[in-house]
């Protein structure tokens, strides 16, 4: 996968229309994952909303698996949260994460979240790959 660039938008809390460009950043590998990513303000504190994905399409079956032996855990205390989102196509977890006003720190953070779900996520298809019985 290229390179790609990220731009992050202030999501007004009242209306939910993006109201602002905070700032672009290069992810170097993982983009593919990415679903949506915003910020909210909320009395001074802001906080990364990163909508996460799966790299491909799944099977009827495979999705509640999916959501069954993902280990949200495995992101320890790089994040203030982490929640199933299940009304989406394929399984998606928006992570919210606080935000710094350092390039390089978020280039950073970003990274470290999407190498921590790619691994997490290829764990998981492998860990699911001979369950099909059981999720029918």
């Amino acid at each position: 996968m290229e390179p790609m660039v990220v731009m992050l938008m202030e999501k007004e809390q009242d209306t939910g229309y993006l109201t602002k460009e905070i700032g672009s950043y290069r992810i170097m590998e993982g983009g593919q994952y990415i679903d949506s990513i915003y910020l909210t303000d909320q009395e001074g504190e802001r906080t990364v909303h990163l909508r996460l994905t799966t790299d491909r399409d799944l099977e009827d079956w495979e999705y509640e698996a999916v959501f069954d032996y993902y280990d949200t855990e495995v992101f320890g205390q790089e994040i203030r949260s982490i929640v199933e989102v299940e009304e989406e196509f394929n399984p998606v977890w928006e992570i919210a994460f606080p935000f710094t006003d350092s390039r390089e720190g978020m280039e950073t953070m970003l990274e470290r979240i999407l190498t921590i779900h790619k691994t997490e996520l290829n764990s998981t298809y492998e860990e699911i790959q001979d369950k099909k019985e059981e999720y029918e």
